[in-house]
């Protein structure tokens, strides 16, 4: 009875597994509805016109476009500052004033020294011009020749000379220029941004710098297989990190005729990447921009208003060109429809494209490289 039993059991599994695969299979077979295959949405987007933009991506520093140091002619002690660090000023402003105490009391002594020296000259220039009016007179009279009342004419020049030359002695004019010399005053209008002076203390190195802190230029650095696209005049959009992503709007006022050199040597940098020096001028003013800060600079070599553009992800390319995947309404889903293209202009992001039936409004499938054409799709 047992063995019996147990091929019963045995056939009714066997059934059982024939059923099953049996509804499977119909179930493969059985045709498939439109939103029954639970596939994901496919991203998408409408084509539209864009201003395209082609650049150049670099960075440097901001800096001011004019900028002085200041610096004593001669080493001496600091004896009044007049200026803080931030603060305005304007071109011929008194900066600081040095200790004259010395040089004055130098000027007082050769003064005195060659006092007598220039009244001497002034006594012998006064015999001469006497001399040289007797002998006018006598030439005329018919008494002495021409050539000795021109000889009486040199002296008396001569003397003249001797007398100019002790009152403006050069001793007394060294120590009149360093007196001059003194009085640092600022070379140009703007803003302190350096104050390196300290009453009391020695007046060497760079005591102030003074830079416009309205107009400021970036100096970047551009590749040597990039710098013939950089023409003077050129438009240029800046960032810095004072400003997030503000753009700011620039122009390319000058590019460097040779590649950077080395400072010890002058001669063009041996090793590493060749790069020209091009500086940038910003147009816009924003109070939030510091010189010295970093910014990022695209210098933009070529643009187009207006145009077709796609992100790179959405172009298909095969041995025959470029072609995008469109979704075209079908009812209630979409089918992908391939369309040829023609690439064109293009930065870090976009390409341009165009084609007989590329047109404004298309639903473009961003990154179709796993769809096929005829395909339906949901759209997200």
């Amino acid at each position: 009875m047992r063995s019996l039993k147990n091929v019963k059991k045995k056939k009714v599994i066997k059934v059982g597994i024939v059923v099953v695969i049996a509804i499977a299979v119909i179930v493969a077979f059985m045709p498939k509805h439109s939103g029954e295959d639970q596939q994901m949405p496919i991203s998408s987007f409408s084509l539209e016109k864009k201003d395209l933009t082609e650049s150049i991506s670099t960075s440097g520093k901001v800096e001011s476009v004019e900028s002085k140091n200041v610096s004593a002619v001669a080493e001496g002690k600091i004896k009044t500052v007049y200026v803080k660090l931030g603060q305005q000023v304007k071109k011929g402003d008194l900066l600081a004033q040095l200790d004259t105490t010395s040089a004055q009391r130098e000027r007082e002594k050769a003064q005195k020294s060659n006092k007598s020296e220039t009244d001497l000259a002034l006594q012998d220039m006064e015999s001469k011009y006497r001399e040289f009016d007797n002998a006018k007179f006598l030439f005329e009279m018919g008494e002495i020749s021409k050539d000795d009342m021109i000889k009486a004419q040199t002296a008396y020049e001569t003397a003249s000379k001797d007398y100019e030359n002790k009152k403006q002695s050069a001793d007394i004019s060294t120590f009149q220029q360093q007196i001059a010399d003194a009085t640092l005053r600022a070379p140009i209008s703007g803003t302190v941004t350096l104050v390196n002076a300290t009453e009391g203390n020695a007046s060497s190195g760079v005591l102030f710098t003074i830079e416009d802190t309205q107009n400021l230029k970036v100096t970047a650095n551009v590749s040597e297989y990039d710098i013939n696209q950089v023409k003077k005049g050129q438009r240029v959009i800046v960032k810095t990190e004072m400003t997030d992503d503000l753009e700011l709007s620039g122009e390319v006022r000058s590019i460097a005729p040779t590649a950077q050199k080395e400072e010890s040597t002058g001669k063009t940098t041996a090793t590493g990447k060749v790069q020209f020096s091009v500086e940038i001028g910003i147009k816009d003013r924003n109070p939030d921009i510091k010189i010295g800060t970093n910014a990022r600079v695209n210098i933009v070599t070529a643009g187009k208003e207006g145009v077709l553009a796609v992100p790179f992800d959405a172009l298909v390319k095969s041995k025959q060109g470029s072609n995008i995947y469109v979704a075209d309404k079908k009812g209630n889903s979409y089918v992908v429809r391939e369309i040829k293209v023609k690439t064109g202009l293009e930065n870090d992001l976009y390409v341009e494209i165009t084609g007989k039936e590329v047109k404004e409004g298309l639903r473009v499938i961003n990154n179709p490289k796993d769809l096929t054409v005829g395909q339906e799709v949901n759209l997200g």
